[in-house]
């Protein structure tokens, strides 16, 4: 039998290189060691019946956070039996630093305080709650859990980088910066979102708006040849004012007169990447795009009002077939990137990973590009 983790050969070279990047953050290990466990809330945000603390044994490998039971270890190991783990993905997590909880007397049971607790919420609203044997430790799980959603989030960049160099190379024989997307500075679409903390997808009508408008875009429409009946019968067209920045709206509708009102609004984005479909073969079809911001005070974001957060956004809902193609969501990304200056656009793309604004920041390259995957 061949390796499993072997990377197919037949793959091109840039996605090659991608998959190895993933393969090497799956099999990173950032962070192991005993825990006490309590589920506070459910994902629906309701609170869990069970009001144990649980002690566990975690293990953070790539984004996979692994917890074993320790009552049940140990019952399966008098059998000589394994026990399987439950998995937290904390590609999505908020963590925070608590410090310390008290549990309040019961009937039957004595108040108890747990003392160095981080707070994990990695689904919809749920909320863990996890005790750590000493402050070092609840420093290190806190600081591991951030640095492999961070790291996973820079394989995502990555990613984007790599289709949008392939989308390129297919269409020419060398790399072509791809033309905005972006009319008088926007952009706009039927998109599927759920937002951080929300389990629901919710179909909205999505405008991208730059608070500037390319002055080549202005000029390449007043060069063109005029109807000589607009100089007998003007029209005068008075266009919506820029916002102050650029922004993201999200409206329940697309007509014009029911735009007054937006359920949602992204500013200040930080991150705006292609979602790595896990697998290569399913490339063609993705159609996910993260964007990570500041959330607006809407009453949609709820408890993430005028927080930083994240938005996943699932375009090409046409029946166009083109429209579910990776070229539509790198015409979203690209618009998106144009209108916030993300990446080095409106100009062009910056590649030099040496360079903190390229989508390629941080990659590893050179003759010990592989040692980054054992660090641990």
């Amino acid at each position: 039998m061949g390796d499993p983790t072997a990377i197919d050969r037949r793959l091109h070279p840039e996605i090659r290189s991608l998959v190895q990047l993933d393969s090497d953050l799956r099999k990173k290990i950032y962070f192991s060691g005993p825990l006490k466990r309590h589920v506070a809330r459910k994902p629906d945000g309701s609170p869990s019946e069970n009001k144990e603390w649980t002690d566990m044994w975690g293990q953070l490998g790539g984004v996979v956070l692994s917890l074993w039971d320790s009552k049940e270890i140990e019952a399966a190991s008098g059998r000589g039996e394994e026990v399987p783990p439950t998995y937290i993905n904390v590609t999505d997590a908020f963590v925070h630093v608590l410090g310390s909880v008290t549990v309040p007397a019961t009937a039957t049971t004595p108040a108890k305080k747990f003392a160095q607790v981080i707070t994990l919420n990695t689904a919809g609203s749920n909320l863990l709650l996890f005790s750590c044997p000493s402050p070092a430790e609840v420093v290190s799980w806190a600081a591991a859990i951030r640095m492999a959603a961070w790291e996973k989030s820079r394989l995502e960049e990555i990613y984007t980088g790599h289709i949008l160099r392939l989308a390129s190379f297919a269409s020419h024989s060398t790399w072509m910066n791809p033309p905005s997307p972006l009319q008088r500075g926007r952009m706009e679409g039927w998109v599927r979102i759920r937002l951080a903390c929300h389990v629901e997808w919710k179909r909205v009508w999505l405008v991208v708006q730059s608070n500037i408008v390319s002055a080549s875009k202005d000029s390449s429409a007043a060069g063109q040849r005029k109807n000589p009946m607009s100089i007998l019968f003007p029209r005068t067209r008075t266009a919506p004012p820029l916002p102050t920045k650029s922004q993201l709206t999200f409206y329940s509708t697309s007509k014009p007169k029911d735009t007054k009102k937006a359920i949602l609004t992204f500013t200040d984005l930080t991150q705006a990447f292609a979602v790595y479909p896990e697998k290569p073969e399913l490339i063609t079809r993705s159609s996910l795009i993260k964007l990570e911001g500041t959330i607006g005070e809407e009453d949609f974001a709820g408890e993430m009002k005028g927080r930083e957060g994240w938005v996943l956004v699932m375009v090409g809902l046409g029946s166009n077939p083109e429209e579910q193609k990776t070229g539509h969501t790198l015409k979203w990304l690209t618009g998106i990137h144009d209108a916030f200056g993300m990446y080095g656009r409106p100009s062009r793309y910056e590649w030099d990973p040496r360079n903190e604004e390229s989508v390629f920041f941080v990659y590893p390259f050179g003759p010990h590009r592989d040692v980054s995957g054992s660090i641990g």
